[in-house]
């Protein structure tokens, strides 16, 4: 009768045993996952915030050429400006 009754204790010693082991490897497995997933979301975001900070940088091609015009244009005032001054005879001199 003895024995049984430690068959029975025993079997529900590993049963308890097991079940503690599968409870703790599943939360062991959620930990991993979960830690897998907030490091996925936080790489996500630093790319999106990346991604998003070079697009927004870069002018249009509207805007390129506008610029070039302006430069341009601004070449050409100072060019006919250099012409309309009179001519030096010592530069360097001071004078």
């Amino acid at each position: 009768m003895n024995k049984g009754r430690r068959d029975r204790s025993e079997l529900a010693f590993f049963k308890i045993t097991r079940e503690l082991i599968a409870g703790s490897v599943s939360l062991t497995m959620i930990k991993f996952v979960m830690k897998k997933v907030v490091g996925f979301l936080l790489l996500a975001s630093a790319v999106v915030a990346f991604l998003s900070g070079c697009a927004s940088s870069r002018p249009s091609p509207e805007e390129q050429t506008r610029e070039l015009d302006r430069q341009r244009e601004a070449e050409r005032q100072q060019a006919e400006f250099r012409k309309s001054l009179p001519p030096v005879t010592n530069p360097g001199q001071g004078q």
